[in-house]
């Protein structure tokens, strides 16, 4: 009887609160961003490091793999989120990493 009822006040646990899915959500927005503008800060050094050419050259390359960048997060995730919902976010995780 006790089994059953550890069971049952196990399955009758809250889900995670509002309060702390907004919170990694917002932290997890805000390290995304950090890395944007990390990225951006270094453009010039970056530039320099791994594009050949004029500076100018060089700049809109790297400002190039930003957009790519900056465009391909939203579509990966909302076609992961597609793969997820269908077949598994297991798959979806796999796919992604």
């Amino acid at each position: 009887v006790a089994d059953a009822l550890e069971r049952e006040q196990i399955l009758r646990q809250p889900a995670t609160p509002l309060k702390h899915l907004i919170i990694s959500s917002v932290f997890g927005n805000m390290l995304e961003w950090y890395d944007f503008g990390v990225f951006a800060s270094f453009s010039t050094e970056i530039s320099q490091a791994f594009f050949t050419g004029g500076r100018l050259e060089e700049l809109l390359e790297v400002y190039g793999v930003f957009a790519v960048a900056f465009f391909a997060r939203p579509l990966g995730g909302f076609l992961l989120g597609l793969i997820g919902d269908k077949y598994a976010r297991t798959l979806s995780l796999q796919i992604s990493v």
